[in-house]
């Protein structure tokens, strides 16, 4: 989905890609490239490289970028990504940051990811998405369902969420329209669980519904960012 986004936009500004490296390509994605790559505008296709390798990804990294700016993550000197994401979050009482990608495929199974909360410990899991299909989620603590809900893209004219709503409320305003004619312009959406307390195994579902409206086909659907704001569990002293 990322090389279609590229294309798109090479379309409309050409000079805008100057190049586009894919790191850590499965396998069986580089070896198809060469067809991938013949539906793709010619000058996209040409600034774009694929690196299953890597070894060979990294080095081709360090040629367009200074090694001090690549994060460790990629060979680099620099900070880990997610490092970088807990300090650009800003919040001295956030002791670590859990990020993941989950792509659901269309009729397939879910994805799920796992993390673990220690003792004294509590999570904050945020979901993001503009997925014009909706996800099934559910949030386990330990094996026992602590949280679910379905969740999509927002639609233009259907309904603004707000910081406060809870899960069950985001759910609710991300699916008011069923009529497909009344459904306006993808926007993202998110939805927070809250007080998960460990210790414990922390693990979310996501499942595609496979219920996009027909004139959304081609849009982005499947993606969902799942984020856990681990902090240390605040205990209220006794008064004296």
């Amino acid at each position: 989905e990322v090389i279609r986004l590229a294309s798109k936009i090479s379309d409309f500004f050409p000079e805008t890609l100057h190049c586009m490296l894919v790191l850590n390509a499965p396998s069986f994605f580089a070896m198809t490239w060469g067809i991938i790559k013949k539906f793709i505008d010619p000058r996209t296709a040409a600034r774009i490289q694929l690196f299953a390798n890597r070894e060979r990804g990294e080095k081709a990294l360090e040629k367009l970028v200074d090694k001090s700016e690549i994060p460790s993550d990629y060979g680099g000197s620099n900070i880990s990504l997610k490092e970088a994401f807990l300090r650009e979050a800003a919040d001295p009482s956030l002791l670590r940051q859990e990020i993941e990608l989950l792509h659901c495929k269309r009729k397939g199974k879910a994805n799920t990811k796992t993390w673990t909360l220690e003792k004294s410990e509590t999570m904050q899991v945020t979901v993001y998405t503009r997925s014009v299909s909706p996800g099934h989620v559910t949030i386990q603590l330990n094996g026992l369902t602590f949280r679910s809900f379905d969740v999509q893209c927002l639609f233009s004219g259907n309904g603004d969420n707000n910081e406060n709503d809870t899960a069950e409320d985001h759910a609710v305003n991300s699916t008011r329209s069923t009529d497909p004619s009344a459904l306006g312009t993808p926007l993202p959406n998110q939805v927070t669980a809250k007080n998960l307390v460990g210790p414990g195994k922390v693990t979310v579902e996501v499942n595609d519904l496979d219920t996009a409206a027909k004139h959304h086909s081609g849009m982005s659907r499947g993606y969902f960012l799942v984020v856990g704001d681990v902090k240390k569990l605040s205990v209220d002293k006794p008064k004296a």
